[in-house]
């Protein structure tokens, strides 16, 4: 159990936020990656071997450098189809839903206004977190999912996005505008 920090409420483990007052239970830059070695010199039974397939030259694939935010920058989404935009700003991570009457869960960037309950947005759908000049989404294991241009991603895994990406919260989109 996770005792939250504010109000003292028991929460299983895994949550992210109290369900009492809403409060952040985990940071949630915490997440940590394992490294996993690969093996050379051994085949997969399902794998193909030289002399079942002929030989081809393979595909080379180019790495692709981020663009860095810059510092003076300012991160905005902007909503599809107003041109409404929500300027990031104050902090490095900020969670995206909709409020609810009489619920004490508060997303930092509230899409309500934007008819988010029909449009399917949860009341905690998504996280964007800025770090070393680079974005980062990540869903909150939301209802209706959550798309990188027309891409579902899982939820509860941090993923890269830049300017001019669309992000889809259930039906409502927006776009990531850097001025």
């Amino acid at each position: 159990m996770i005792i939250c920090p504010q109000c003292k409420h028991e929460e299983p483990e895994g949550a992210f936020f109290c369900s009492e007052c809403g409060a952040r239970l985990i940071r949630l830059n915490g997440l940590q990656t394992s490294t996993i070695s690969e093996k050379t010199g051994t085949t997969a039974p399902w794998e193909a071997t030289d002399s079942t397939i002929q030989e081809k030259t393979p595909l080379k694939a180019t790495s692709v450098e981020p663009t860095k935010i810059p510092a003076e920058a300012t991160v905005s989404l902007r909503i599809i189809p107003t041109g409404d935009t929500i300027p990031l700003r104050g902090q490095t991570e900020f969670t995206i839903g909709r409020t609810s009457k009489g619920q004490s869960i508060m997303p930092d960037i509230d899409l309500g206004p934007f008819d988010a309950y029909a449009k399917g947005v949860s009341r905690l759908h998504a996280a964007i977190r800025i770090e070393n000049g680079e974005l980062y989404l990540m869903d909150l294991g939301s209802v209706n999912g959550t798309q990188i241009n027309k891409v579902k991603i899982p939820p509860n895994m941090y993923r890269r996005i830049k300017e001019g990406d669309i992000i889809m919260l259930g039906k409502l989109g927006f776009q990531i505008a850097i001025e």
